[in-house]
């Protein structure tokens, strides 16, 4: 693969990116307490996790810094 091709893919994929970013932010400010439908509209699925799935995020544990880092931050410890 030449540079040029990998740049025009890389545009190409940057385009397509904020294009569906876009759409997402759109879905969302178009209806807020529905955003969920909207979603669906452009294409995404939602998947519910198992019961199995949702035991073993809870009891899983941070397994370097980084991580505590991380689920630190999303407890809004940081």
């Amino acid at each position: 693969m030449t540079n040029k091709d990998r740049n025009w893919k890389e545009e190409y994929e940057d385009i397509e990116n904020e294009l569906l970013m876009d759409e997402v932010s759109k879905a969302i400010k178009e209806d807020p307490k529905n955003w969920q439908n909207n979603m669906e509209k452009i294409g995404f699925t939602w998947i519910d996790d198992s019961q199995d799935e949702i035991e073993e995020e809870r009891n899983a544990t941070p397994e370097n810094v980084n991580q505590e880092y991380l689920v630190a931050y999303f407890e809004g410890e940081v």
